[in-house]
């Protein structure tokens, strides 16, 4: 199966998810301020790379933490493919994995 990745929704231009249930962040630029440098805002290119998935050991998903903008979020990572390959989930219904393995992420379970 040829991997496709489409933006994380709610997270557009941060992060990116694959059909296979991998998760980028995006290559972009942050503005901060160093602490040596108090005042002076300073550019710093952030590389596209893979982000680090853990399994939550009380409900046995894969869970990813993401940031934006100082603000930080738990997300299922079961949840962000379905949202972004499938549609926004509807209120009451949840994702199931068609096998029963919570860990297998691929958009085809």
């Amino acid at each position: 199966m040829q991997e496709i990745f489409k933006d994380v929704i709610g997270w557009e231009g941060y992060y990116e998810v694959s059909n296979l249930g991998r998760i980028f962040s995006k290559e972009r630029v942050l503005q901060y301020i160093p602490h040596k440098h108090i005042g002076k805002v300073v550019d710093k290119k952030v590389n596209r790379k893979e982000r680090a998935q853990k399994v939550n050991k009380h409900t046995g998903y894969k869970m990813i933490n993401l940031n934006k903008d100082g603000f930080m979020k738990n997300e299922t990572v079961h949840s962000m493919v379905a949202k972004a390959f499938i549609g926004e989930i509807k209120k009451g219904y949840t994702v199931n994995h068609k096998d029963g393995n919570k860990i297998n992420n691929n958009l085809e379970n």
